[in-house]
C-alpha cells in the first residue's frame, strides 16, 4: 500500500512540475508571407503539429476586418492580399477558443520578412511530460486496487 502511495505522489509531482511546460505546448502560432499577390502561411503548435481547423482573418490599421479564410487540412492558408496600408494583423482563431496573432508589417509584405518557421517534431520535454502523466496513473491504479482489496476483506 505504502508503495502505490509514494509512487501516486511521485507521478503527480512529476506531472505537476511539467504542467507549466504543457500549458505553453497549447500555443499556437501563426506565420505568414506575402507571394504572388496573395498572404499564403500556416498554422501550427510548435512540437505537435499543423492546426487542421481554424479560421484566419486579417485586419486593416483600423482594426476593420479586411479578408477572412479557412487553413486546409494541411495547416495552411492562401488569401488575396488586401487593399490598404500595412500593418496587416492576421488573427487565427481555432477550436476550443485557442487564438494566435501575427502582424506583417510593410517590409514583410515587400518580401523582407522572416524565414519561415521549423516544427521542432518530438521534443525531450514531450516525452518525459507523458512519461510522468504515465507514472501517476500507474500510481493511481495501485493506489485504487489496494483500496478495493481493503473494502472486499472488510466485507468477508
Amino acid at each position: 500500500m505504502k508503495l502505490a502511495v509514494y509512487i501516486l505522489a511521485a507521478g503527480l509531482l512529476a506531472a505537476l512540475c511539467l504542467a507549466a511546460g504543457a500549458a505553453s505546448a497549447h500555443s499556437l502560432k501563426l506565420f505568414a508571407l506575402a507571394k504572388d499577390g496573395k498572404l499564403q502561411g500556416e498554422a501550427y503548435v510548435p512540437g505537435r503539429g499543423k492546426i487542421k481547423q481554424g479560421t484566419v482573418e486579417v485586419y486593416g490599421a483600423g482594426g476593420t476586418l479586411l479578408a477572412k479564410t479557412q487553413v486546409n487540412e494541411k495547416g495552411a492558408f492562401s488569401i488575396p492580399l488586401p487593399s490598404g496600408k500595412p500593418p496587416f494583423k492576421l488573427v487565427l482563431k481555432a477550436r476550443a477558443g485557442h487564438r494566435a496573432e501575427y502582424v506583417m508589417s510593410a517590409a514583410d509584405l515587400a518580401g523582407g520578412g522572416p524565414p519561415a518557421p521549423k516544427d521542432e517534431g518530438l521534443s525531450v520535454r514531450s516525452v518525459v511530460e507523458s512519461l510522468g502523466i504515465f507514472v501517476a496513473l500507474i500510481g493511481l491504479a495501485f493506489y485504487l486496487r489496494n483500496l478495493w482489496e481493503k473494502r472486499k476483506k472488510k466485507r468477508e
